[in-house]
């Protein structure tokens, strides 16, 4: 008896399931976006006449930044004139490193404004930021530390501005 030869049938799926679940999915949505507006509360906003929030010049500022600039010529710098600062920055005024008594009175000047514009309740809560560029010693930061303690101020933030990692060593 011969065998006989058994065509290969190609393989098929019944989508009807999955497209039937598809519309059930679609309608679910659609009709719980619907239900989900529908119980919104409508709101009616007034819009405001005049500016609500505080005026900068009114809002007293916490803090004061020091900013100490390194006496480097050029980014890639590695030498000791590097480490040494070359002037720091209170706010707007631009002081020599060894000029303590300046700065000690700047901050001073800048806790008693604080004092006299915060609220009772936040009147020790000024502190002092320190930001370094990378090079500078800490020797060179260290008497600005120590100028805010004369200066009263015990709360500081110390930052340094770190090398990038794409920057040239």
């Amino acid at each position: 008896m011969a065998k006989t030869r058994v065509l290969a049938t190609t393989p098929s799926f019944n989508m009807t399931p999955m497209i039937d679940v598809t519309f059930q999915l679609i309608i679910f949505f659609i009709l719980a976006g619907q239900m989900a507006s529908a119980e919104l509360a409508q709101l009616v906003l007034h819009k405001p006449v005049g500016s609500m929030a505080q005026k900068p010049e009114d809002m007293p500022i916490n803090r004061v930044i020091v900013n100490i600039s390194s006496a480097a010529t050029s980014e890639t710098d590695k030498s000791n004139v590097a480490q040494q600062a070359k002037e720091l920055q209170i706010g707007t005024i631009k002081l020599s490193p060894h000029q303590r008594d300046l700065i000690v009175a700047e901050l001073k000047k800048h806790r008693e404004l604080w004092r006299a514009k915060a609220p009772p309740a936040q009147k020790d809560e000024f502190f002092i930021e320190i930001r370094a560029d990378y090079r500078v010693a800490y020797s060179e930061v260290e008497p600005v530390m120590l100028a805010a303690a004369e200066a009263e101020i015990p709360k500081m933030n110390i930052t340094a501005l770190l090398r990038l990692p794409g920057d040239a060593e």
